[in-house]
């Protein structure tokens, strides 16, 4: 759900207070990744570069929702230049949007997100828990 600002909205700016929002998101996930990033480090050290691969889907759907959120934008005349034509099919916004809003969790991109998780927890699952 997205909380524009009225100001901003009533100022004209609605486009540009939605990718405020947006890069706020994007910024605290960058900011969560770069996090794991430094434990993902650390157990290539610690457990060799399976350790490590196993967080790569994790980044690849980082990957796919930078460049979705991207093309969100670009699709809506963000970052056109004055008389460039945009492919804003109704086809094309649908398929973006699967990935740029949350529908369910049973939708596919979110599917996707949690197999990236579950990639990371069945490596190391056996590793970290006691019997």
């Amino acid at each position: 759900m997205l909380y524009l600002s009225k100001e901003e909205v009533e100022a004209g700016r609605r486009l540009e207070e939605e990718q405020r929002i947006y890069s706020e998101r994007m910024t605290y996930l960058n900011e969560k990744w770069a996090e794991l990033q430094t434990i993902r480090l650390e157990t290539k050290v610690i457990w060799g570069r399976e350790a490590q691969d196993s967080f790569n889907e994790i980044q690849k759907r980082i990957g796919d929702l930078r460049g979705a959120i991207w093309l969100h934008f670009w699709m809506k005349g963000a970052y056109a230049e004055s008389g460039a034509t945009v492919d804003n099919s109704a086809e094309r916004v649908r398929e973006n949007d699967k990935i740029v809003y949350f529908m369910s969790e049973e939708d596919e991109f979110s599917q996707k997100i949690a197999e990236s998780a579950a990639n990371v927890e069945n490596f190391f699952g056996p590793k970290v828990r006691t019997k």
